[in-house]
């Protein structure tokens, strides 16, 4: 789920993966797993393939897969664009 606006947050709080805009409302960013900080929903794009790269990961039994796939999403963004400032 990708949203910018205070009418998504509770759809962005119930999704398992969710991504809001920057430029987007606090709601939305505090509800959200991760957040866009260039607010460019092209992104969406990679997050995708590293999502089916990353989705079959031997030890995402343990932890949970929907937890583990966020983490690894997170670290191979921040791996790709930075650390956010």
């Amino acid at each position: 789920m990708m949203g910018d606006g205070t009418n998504d947050a509770p759809a962005l709080a119930q999704a398992d993966v969710a991504l809001a805009m920057n430029a987007g409302t606090q709601a939305a960013k505090e509800a959200a797993n991760m957040v866009d900080l260039d607010s460019d929903p092209t992104k969406l794009i990679e997050i995708e393939q590293i999502l089916h790269k990353n989705a079959s990961a031997p030890w995402a039994g343990l932890a949970g897969e929907k937890f583990v796939n966020v983490l690894e999403v997170n670290l191979e963004l921040r791996k790709q664009f930075g650390k956010p400032s």
